[in-house]
């Protein structure tokens, strides 16, 4: 719970530690806290005169005698609508008020008992009127949870206790054990529960776990849900045999309807497979990508495919002529959806057993279309084989080639001329494959220069005896020709980044730090952008409106940049400098008193950096006792040390740091954000809290429904809270629950949407 102490410190620590920071801190939170308790007294009415606030940081304790129940019960009632993610402490009593004398013959009457157990997470808010005996609370079990942090706005019930309450509140908070986020209603003989679990496969135990346990009597209302696996990688497997039979081995899909496409193409095939339903897939593009593919491995009559995400590996069957391959890898390219990126092999013929069982000479090499280049076959056992590795690796690059060939005294003379012609060659084409036997060497593949066939044929004729039999079979790709033309200053780069987000905003699912699938394909177009102007340095910049607290929108919003670099390098962004830096509230665009200007601030924005602003950021430095700090690492406010992460080579830099300005108004935080920022808090979380405190009340002063919204995850490429499964219909009388107009639409940058609002037990079904 924060301390007056401690907001001293720490805004004392982020202004600087001078004895005058200090006074400057004392004053803002001797400020927040007047204008905290004025809010407070100002919804307040005349007969709440009984009531005392006193406000501690966030802290706001409530203390006084109410004339009677009635008057207690209003006046927390009132102060529970905005409290605005303040704790509340209640120290209030109540007198018994002007009762008229009741016959001491007739019993006390009922008490009306009723209790909203609200949960998110780690945080439990308790509302309603229940008895209070003397003794052991009968809400141990649920507030006495490690970890929780719980809010107790409940009322003492006067009058007799029903019979049917302890057997109820003890199936409801058996519920709540069970739930990762919703809530639980109980009253006498009902028990209604509407939630998540936090696992995919605890919904059906939980179910089935609460109807046995339910007590005679007692009404249990539940509809339950659970989160989708999330699959990673997201793949498809396949082997089409030589007889035709297709081979699916693995198979995911992000939904039923792709699912049921995907095994109709295999059923058409004559397979019937099953696939995994969940989430992960790399773009809504997926069944698209899977059913071309499929047709490719169809008409090669054999190989294999395989898709890991968006990398999709293509084998052809051995034996296979080159030319027909490489058209059918063209084409497969052409097909695939964007950032979709092909590997296409084919393995050597092969081999022909001669006499004695000894295998004439050979040698391949085949470059794929990410750069890598596989040998095989036969080389010199002297230094032949470590020469034809360094010329390849001179050619494609150190980290591209595998090597597996096989050391081979009976070669043929001029075998060493041979191999290193053909690398050459090949070392010329985007793509291609090299064969060499005995009687000749054979090159195939594509590249952008219209002039390849003759420099191809002249680095063969400049290393190979003028009476070497040669094959060429090469293309010339007009896309490539149009990408290797186009190289666009970052100047214009960054203009034509800025007018497509004007038109076309990343978003993000409210609480999350996963990018919107409807916003994906405005992530493919920056890529593609980018992906023109090599060299160039952007800032890839998170930023949030001022709702919440601000070390959480900082937080979400370093998490959200972070989950766009983490995109753009997905789709092939791989000759760009990127950073990812969250400002969180600190530079508004438009006025955070407006909705139209939260929405506005709310947002993704890329800047261009020089390496001038590269040099000007904050340097490493050491931790001041000899010891440098690790990556991640939390600093205290005010702490000038930074974390960095350098990266060296042709990969894209990516960097992301920890800093705080003199003024304090920017961090930059590493790749994984500190836990504290991660409990659910943010500014979804905070509109979280007033809307479980906010709900619209019935006479008992029990709100009839809630709202709920996922909390900001851990991961910044996974989500904490993937959507949810349908419900599906239980045996225990469950109900399915169905996506409503208000899920679709809930989309934004940063801010909490209205979500849609929970059944009321009147609407489920009973389950007697």
């Amino acid at each position: 719970m924060p301390t007056r102490a401690a907001i001293y410190y720490a805004i004392a620590a982020g202004i600087g530690a001078a004895g005058a920071s200090a006074l400057a801190a004392t004053g803002g939170v001797a400020l927040f806290e007047a204008q905290t308790r004025a809010h407070l007294e100002s919804t307040l009415e005349s007969a709440d005169s009984w009531l005392s606030i006193a406000v501690d940081g966030t802290t706001v304790i409530l203390s006084g005698e109410a004339p009677d129940v009635a008057a207690r019960r209003a006046a927390l009632t009132r102060l529970g609508a905005v409290r605005n993610g303040l704790v509340m402490i209640d120290a209030t009593s109540s007198g018994t008020g002007a009762t008229a004398p009741q016959d001491a013959t007739k019993p006390a009457p009922l008490a009306d008992v009723a209790l909203r157990i609200l949960l998110n997470g780690d945080e439990i808010t308790l509302i309603g009127e229940i008895p209070r005996p003397s003794g052991d609370d009968p809400l141990a079990p649920l507030t006495g949870r490690r970890g929780a942090a719980v809010t107790d706005m409940t009322l003492p019930a006067e009058g007799r206790v029903p019979e049917a309450w302890a057997p109820a509140l003890a199936l409801a908070l058996d519920a709540a054990g069970a739930l990762h986020r919703g809530q639980v209603s109980v009253r006498p003989g009902e028990v209604v529960i509407d939630g998540t679990v936090a696992e995919p496969g605890a919904r059906d135990n939980a179910l089935a776990r609460l109807a046995a346990e339910r007590p005679r009597g007692t009404r249990l209302l539940a509809r339950l849900s659970a989160p989708r696996e999330v699959i990673a990688p997201f793949p498809f497997t396949a082997r089409l045999q030589a007889d035709g039979t297709l081979l699916v081995e693995d198979c995911a899909a992000p939904d039923d309807a792709a699912a049921a496409a995907i095994r109709a193409r295999a059923a058409e095939l004559g397979t019937e497979i099953d696939c995994r339903i969940g989430l992960g897939a790399p773009s809504e593009a997926w069944p698209e990508a899977v059913l071309a593919a499929l047709d490719t491995l169809s008409g090669l009559g054999g190989g294999s495919l395989e898709m890991a995400d968006s990398d999709v590996r293509l084998t052809g069957p051995a034996g296979l002529a080159p030319a027909r391959f490489a058209d059918r890898a063209e084409a497969l390219t052409a097909a695939l959806p964007p950032a979709y990126a092909l590997t296409a092999t084919l393995p050597p013929p092969d081999r022909e057993r001669g006499p004695a069982d000894v295998q004439p000479p050979q040698f391949s090499a085949v470059r794929s279309e990410d750069g890598a280049v596989r040998m095989r076959g036969d080389l010199f056992a002297d230094k032949l084989q470590e020469q034809a590795l360094v010329l390849a690796e001179a050619h494609f690059g150190f980290d591209t080639v595998v090597d597996e060939t096989e050391p081979r005294a009976d070669l043929p003379a001029g075998w060493s001329a041979r191999v290193v012609a053909g690398l050459e060659a090949l070392g010329r084409l985007q793509h291609g494959q090299l064969e060499i036997t005995e009687d000749e060497i054979f090159v195939t593949g594509t590249s952008a220069s219209e002039k390849v066939e003759d420099e191809v044929r002249a680095v063969l004729a400049a290393r190979l005896p003028d009476d070497a039999a040669t094959r060429l079979e090469l293309f010339v790709s007009e896309d490539l020709s149009v990408a290797n033309s186009i190289a666009l200053p970052g100047e214009l780069c960054a203009e034509q980044i800025s007018l497509m987000l004007e038109g076309d905003q990343i978003l993000f699912p409210p609480g999350e730090t996963g990018i919107s699938e409807e916003s994906l394909p405005s992530i493919d177009r920056i890529a593609e952008v980018l992906k023109k102007c090599p060299g160039a340095r952007f800032e890839i910049e998170g930023h949030t409106d001022s709702q919440g607290r601000e070390s959480s929108n900082m937080a979400l919003s370093q998490t959200r940049a972070e989950a766009v670099l983490a995109a753009l390098l997905e789709r092939g962004v791989d000759m760009v400098f990127l950073y990812a830096t969250g400002y969180g509230e600190t530079r508004p665009i438009a006025d955070n008193g407006t909705e139209e200007g939260r929405a506005q601030n709310r947002r993704i924005a890329f800047s261009l950096r020089t390496e001038q602003d590269d040099a000007a950021d904050v340097p490493v430095s050491d931790a001041g006792d000899g010891s440098v700090m690790a990556e991640g690492a939390a600093q205290a406010p005010g702490d000038d040390t930074v974390t960095t992460r350098a990266s060296a080579g042709p990969t894209p830099i990516v960097e992301s740091t920890t800093a705080e300005t003199a003024d304090g108004d920017v961090a930059r935080t590493a790749l994984s954000v500190a836990d504290e920022t991660l409990d659910g808090s943010g500014d979804e979380a905070d509109a979280d809290e007033q809307a479980a405190g906010a709900g619209d009340t019935d006479p008992d002063g029990i709100s009839d429904h809630s709202e709920f919204h996922a909390a900001a995850g851990p991961d910044a490429t996974t989500d904490e809270t993937p959507d949810e499964t349908p419900d599906a219909e239980a045996e225990t009388g469950t109900e399915a629950d169905a996506p409503t107009d208000t899920d679709e639409a809930a989309h934004d940058t940063g801010d909490v949407g209205p979500g849609r609002p929970r059944a009321r037990p009147e609407d489920l079904p009973a389950v007697d």
